[in-house]
Order: C-alpha cells, then structure tokens, then sequence
C-alpha cells in the first residue's frame, strides 16, 4: 500500500473522513440581491429596447431571427411600424408565439416605438 509522509494513506484518507464529519458540512448562504442589480442585469421590458441577447430568450427566435429583428428595427424609417411577421425569417406562427409570450411577461408586443 502507498504511504504518505510516514502512514498508509489509508490512515489519512479516514482521518480527513473524520474530521469532515465532526466539523460538519460547511454553510454557504448567497449573497443577498440588491434590486437595483437585479434591474440592471434583467431583460429589458419593451421589445423595441432589446437586444439581440434579449430577443434570443423569446420563444422561437434563435440568433439569426434575433439578429435579423434588430437589423429590421435599425432599418425602419422614423414612424415605420415594422410587425414581427415582416422581419426575415418570422411568419405567422413564430409572431403568434412571441407576442403571446410578450403579453405572458405583461409588456408591449410592438418590435419599434411610435
């Protein structure tokens, strides 16, 4: 058997085990959130504020339909509005799933400010 520093390690494994069981399971708590961090660093709420990080957590909208939403946005002339159905890549089904899942999270389903 392999000894270490003048023991089997056996002996040291059980002495470790031991200890562990006697001091007990350290605790660890979390931190408290502050709210105003917990504000900064959440999704923005409205559709027209997001960014492409924040489009990809809607249902059906991956990085390419994400991009392409705010690519859409960028393009759009002061007053356009610009529907969900007219971004490359999103038809009628995938703008019923992201305006469904707007209305869920109680904010606007417009994808640019009037």
């Amino acid at each position: 058997m392999r000894t270490l520093r003048g023991g089997p390690s056996w002996i040291w494994w059980l002495a470790g085990l031991l200890a562990y069981l006697i001091a007990g399971r350290p605790t660890w708590a979390p931190p408290a959130l502050d709210p105003e961090d917990v504000r900064r660093w959440s999704p923005r709420d409205d559709p027209a504020d997001m960014t492409v990080r924040d489009l990809r957590r809607l249902p059906a909208l991956g990085n390419r339909r994400a991009t392409a939403a705010v690519e859409a946005r960028w393009r759009a002339a002061p007053g356009d509005e610009v529907r969900w159905s007219d971004v490359w890549g999103i038809g009628e089904v995938t703008e019923e799933r992201v305006v469904e899942a707007l209305r869920e999270m109680g904010v606007s389903e417009r994808l640019i400010r009037r």
